[in-house]
């Protein structure tokens, strides 16, 4: 029953209920025993399309068929008997109003004698409630028809770390049964093994506080027979409660082809390392019969042809045949050293003979000697002389670094710092030249650059190759010793 109270007057009364009932953003109306509108307030218009004037006055039926064809007209007769009632999700569609679904609050109307003399009812439009509604559905009907497509896993967890829900995907990746879920044994943290929990997961979580939601990411699953399964899942949490949602991707196969290119890669560069290694064999070889056989030869002829002239300068001083033989001596002497570059070039006896350090000195001193540009060297060394693979792979990154340097940079100035302790061997070359970017550095297919890298590789290192337009470039080597 609707009933107005806290006015001091009639009149007082009658402006107040005036007031609440025009100010109201839900339709009021309210009917007499005969069903004809006595009170139409501005919503009403609004949501029926039909003026207070031509309301008021007339019989509901009349003004709008379609209470008849939807039952309204029911409730109109149950209320004026006493009953209060709500009608939901009711279609109002007339002529001159526009469609959508309201929801009325019926009660009766007494007088002072408590005799029943009408209704009053408050029309709420629920149309974008329906529609969000609506919406929803079929936002959740799709989600339902993926995570039930099992094309990947799909769970549902609460903060404690309990797996609510799980569809088949899921349950058949980590090895557990239907029964396993609803019996409670399905735990998150405890499918995670411990290495990941401090790690990945720790990270996980905290984008997860921050954001909501996570940046997918790579780890394992323990299955119910011991064994692990390595996966990719997304974590998501479900707005206003209090877990989250998570897919799940076996990847079983990818670390599969990882773990044979990886393989292939490692059989590649061993091979490239064996391959390198009978190169430098072959050229210290090659380097030594050059030095050796040639260089004995041209010393020979070389000295033939000196008593030659002794004895030509003795016995025939004509000169042209004086001039012809010290013009055959010039060209001996440059032909040996011709050798001995040539030698020293396919393997400096010095990178042998006195070592890594020794051999990086001397190679700076001919750069320099070459180039004109000032290279300043300094070394830290503590310990004995790297195995031979390693003293070879770092002077060959050396001479390959003061080659780009030559051909590029426009440098006048060029420091190298060589370091050797129990961690490894670390070359360190920078120019004072006209630079480049490191981004740029990077994306170079330089032959140079991948060999240096390759060669460092090889041996369990790193090339590290920055730059500065306009500044400098620097390459750091770093080569463990084991």
């Amino acid at each position: 029953m609707v009933k107005i109270v806290g006015s001091s007057s009639y009149s007082q009364d009658q402006e107040f209920s005036k007031n609440i009932i025009s100010s109201s953003i839900d339709g009021i109306m309210a009917f007499d025993r005969q069903c004809r509108y006595t009170v139409w307030n501005s919503a009403m218009e609004r949501i029926s399309g039909v003026p207070a004037n031509q309301a008021l006055g007339s019989k509901a039926f009349e003004l709008f068929p379609l209470l008849v064809e939807t039952g309204e007209d029911k409730v109109f007769r149950r209320v004026l008997k006493g009953e209060s009632l709500t009608t939901r999700d009711r279609p109002f569609v007339c002529e001159k109003g526009r469609p959508g679904f309201y929801e009325a609050h019926y009660s009766p109307l007494k007088n002072n004698a408590s005799r029943i003399v009408g209704g009053l009812a408050i029309i709420r439009d629920i149309t974008q409630q329906k529609k969000v509604e609506s919406e929803l559905r079929t936002s959740e009907s799709k989600f339902r028809s993926v995570v039930d497509s099992n094309m990947v896993g799909f769970i549902f967890w609460d903060h404690k770390g309990a797996i609510l829900q799980a569809n088949d995907a899921f349950l058949r990746m980590v090895g557990y049964t239907r029964r396993d879920l609803e019996e409670g044994r399905l735990n998150w943290k405890e499918l995670t093994p411990p290495e990941y929990l401090d790690t990945v997961e720790k990270v996980a979580n905290k984008e997860l506080e921050e954001k909501g939601v996570c940046t997918p990411f790579q780890k394992e699953y323990l299955r119910k027979d011991g064994s692990r399964v390595p996966v990719l899942i997304g974590e998501a949490f479900l707005p206003g409660l209090d877990h989250g949602v998570c897919f799940a991707i076996e990847i079983t196969e990818l670390k599969n082809k990882e773990a044979e290119i990886e393989e292939s890669r490692y059989q590649l560069r061993e091979l490239a390392a064996r391959i390198e290694s009978v190169r430098e064999i072959e050229r210290t070889g090659i380097a030594r019969e050059i030095h050796d056989e040639l260089g004995q030869l041209l010393t020979g002829l070389r000295l033939g042809l000196s008593s030659l002239l002794k004895m030509v300068e003795r016995s025939h001083p004509e000169e042209v045949l004086t001039m012809r033989i010290k013009e055959m001596m010039s060209v001996i002497d440059r032909s040996i050293k011709s050798v001995r570059k040539i030698a020293t070039d396919l393997r400096p006896a010095v990178l042998d003979e006195l070592g890594l350090r020794a051999a990086i000195k001397w190679e700076s001193q001919e750069f320099e000697r070459r180039t004109g540009i000032k290279c300043v060297v300094k070394t830290r060394w503590k310990g004995p002389e790297p195995s031979g693979e390693r003293g070879t792979a770092v002077f060959r990154i050396f001479q390959e670094v003061l080659l780009n340097i030559t051909r590029h940079s426009k440098a006048s100035m060029v420091f190298v710092t060589l370091t050797l302790d129990q961690k490894g061997i670390v070359l360190d070359v920078t120019d004072n030249g006209k630079g480049m970017s490191t981004k740029k550095v990077n994306r170079s297919k330089s032959l140079g650059i991948l060999g240096m890298k390759e060669r460092a590789i090889i041996l369990g290192g790193t090339v590290v190759i920055t730059g500065e337009k306009n500044l400098k470039t620097q390459v750091v080597a770093k080569i463990p010793l084991h």
